[in-house]
């Protein structure tokens, strides 16, 4: 039996709609030596139906239950306690990824030796009639752009610059899994939106290599219904949840006495209220 290389982590919750198609796009991957952990948390309508199907189906797809609600971060979490790969790599349940999606990130971060290589982000609106998500999809068109890159050196003096240059979603990278557990890098323990910003700020704290693949290997699905769309709808709860990882963050980066990084993040939780 082959080894597994990379564990893709995958949280459901009411995803019936889309999750077959985002497991089909994995098990018709290039890239054979994997596994696919999902972590049902508690949906409401057929997704842990599904998962059971696709469970009893495939010997590589393995389904942790949530007893209770989690939420995105601690889900993660979860999958990256119980993952076997030497890499991980997150996907949502409601997007999907190209067929060479992880044989190109995994060539690219063992050629390189890397702690991390991303690729490039399709967004594209579920409803194209619809003018929010037509409205976010183009701005995240823009957001998720960079330049091809090869063992990019994180520091202390550039980590804050690297902090905006490229796009802070979990998502669409993979990551050397001994680079996240030797330096205690985790999602914020809390049911929170917007953990995505305090998980990068604390890979940057860790001065990792990167590496970058200007292609676009990850399907990103912009749905009026979607957590983060929801999100942007209530405002107070979103400056309320930024905050809260932000604050989590900020102490990851102190114990790592990373003083640029900190002065960076602590400016924007209590100067720019």
């Amino acid at each position: 039996m082959k080894k597994t290389l990379v564990s893709i982590i995958i949280p459901c919750y009411n995803v019936e709609k889309y999750l077959t198609e985002c497991l089909d796009s994995v098990l018709n991957q290039v890239f054979k030596q994997y596994e696919i952990i999902c972590i049902e948390d508690c949906s409401k309508d057929k997704t842990k139906d599904i998962l059971k199907q696709y469970e009893k189906k495939y010997k590589n797809i393995r389904v942790i239950y949530n007893k209770t609600n989690q939420g995105l971060a601690i889900s993660r979490n979860i999958g990256i306690n119980n993952s076997l790969g030497e890499y991980v790599y997150f996907l949502d349940s409601d997007d999907y990824i190209s067929k060479n999606c992880i044989d190109k990130l995994y060539k690219k971060i063992v050629t390189d030796n890397c702690d991390m290589v991303m690729a490039a982000i399709k967004p594209y609106p579920e409803d194209k009639q619809n003018e929010f998500c037509i409205t976010r999809s183009d701005f995240l068109q823009g957001w998720v752009k960079f330049e091809h890159f090869t063992k990019l050196k994180i520091t202390e003096k550039n980590g804050c610059e690297y902090y905006e240059k490229l796009y802070c979603c979990a998502v669409n990278k993979l990551y050397k899994k001994s680079f996240l557990i030797d330096n205690s890098i985790y999602f914020i323990n809390k049911k929170c939106f917007h953990e995505d910003n305090g998980f990068w700020l604390k890979i940057l704290a860790c001065k990792p290599i990167i590496s970058g693949i200007f292609e676009q290997t990850y399907f990103y699905r912009i749905r009026n219904q979607s957590i983060t769309n929801k999100m942007d709808l209530d405002k107070k709860t979103h400056v309320q949840h930024v905050e809260l990882v932000l604050k989590d963050a900020l102490d990851f980066v102190k114990n790592k006495k990373n003083k640029n990084l900190y002065n960076f993040i602590y400016h924007i939780v209590y100067n720019n209220k």
